[in-house]
């Protein structure tokens, strides 16, 4: 069962080891500063309507593309520390988790002077992150005329993870917060083949980088001088630092995992987990503001119901 932490980013991971408690009790916000990229793939379209030119066997070669190069994406990633913490269609978002502060000073001055170290630090890590993903996966070609290219935006600020719903179990995560807000709006002055940084992520990591102004305001990536050394993939995949997952811990992340994946964890049969299906998607826009979700002080009793309520409607 413990392959089933694999399906969740490490940051939830992290906080469920660092909960002494069994049993989790939503609404639960888990607040920290960080990085975060949002990367965009574009020629999806273009490659689904190649693969079924190929007939029966075409949704055969969707899934193996797709793998490969998610797979070169993630790596990429990781091997800069960062978490790949949605999947969202042909786009992905990715958060750096927070630091081990325990051996940091006790002081609150340094430790702030740490802290702004270690986001200027992951700015970095993110910044070579985007130039990578552009060196090795523009313009990747899949098939004769056919090729993914990506677009990735930049942010930094504070991130809040909300934890909600519990109906039968269930529980979802959501992030809000600024550095999802300066990503999103990044990539969106980007074009195909572009990486952008918003200008407060940039302010940090300046003397790093060649930019180009876009728009006059949006700096974006030509190269970076000095490269901070990478990381092993393997310990960003096992980075949690609040030691064994015990049956407790992987009790509740069995909470987070998708219902329709979690039989097959249970049964070590991951590989027959990726399969294609007709299905029907309902879209439930929750009418909610961005101050709903991310303002420290606001109430998540709204959201915990709003979930709950669509939660009872949908498993129901």
């Amino acid at each position: 069962m413990e392959a089933s932490c694999t399906y969740l980013p490490v940051s939830i991971v992290d906080y469920l080891l660092s909960e002494s408690s069994i049993q989790l009790k939503p609404p639960i916000r888990q607040r920290y500063e960080t990085v975060a990229l949002f990367a965009d793939v574009s020629g999806f379209t273009a490659l689904c309507e190649a693969m079924a030119a190929k007939g029966p066997g075409g949704d055969e070669f969707l899934a193996k593309h797709l793998n490969s190069y998610f797979e070169l994406l993630v790596k990429i990633m990781s091997s800069q520390g960062g978490d790949v913490f949605k999947f969202a269609g042909d786009a992905l978002l990715v958060l750096w988790p927070p630091p081990d502060t325990s051996a940091w000073s006790t002081k609150e001055d340094e430790r702030k002077e740490q802290m702004r170290q270690h986001l200027i630090t992951v700015g970095r890590r993110a910044g070579q992150c985007a130039l990578e993903i552009k060196d090795k996966l523009m313009d990747a070609k899949l098939e004769e005329g056919v090729s993914l290219s990506v677009k990735v935006g930049v942010g930094c600020g504070d991130i809040n993870i909300l934890h909600i719903g519990g109906v039968f179990g269930r529980m979802e995560y959501i992030a809000t917060g600024n550095a999802l807000v300066q990503a999103f709006q990044a990539e969106h002055h980007a074009s195909t083949r572009e990486v952008m940084m918003s200008p407060e992520c940039y302010e940090n990591v300046k003397q790093h980088f060649d930019v180009q102004l876009k728009e006059g305001k949006y700096p974006m990536l030509k190269s970076c001088h000095d490269p901070v050394r990478k990381v092993s993939v393997m310990k960003t995949a096992h980075m949690s630092k609040h030691g064994t997952i015990n049956e407790g811990v992987l009790a509740n992340v069995g909470r987070y995992v998708p219902s329709a994946v979690l039989p097959f964890v249970k049964h070590h049969e991951e590989k027959w987990a990726s399969e294609l299906r007709r299905i029907t998607v309902l879209f439930v826009n929750l009418g909610m503001k961005e101050s709903d979700l991310s303002d420290e002080n606001s109430d998540l009793g709204l959201v915990q119901n709003v979930l709950e309520a669509v939660q009872l409607a949908v498993y129901k």
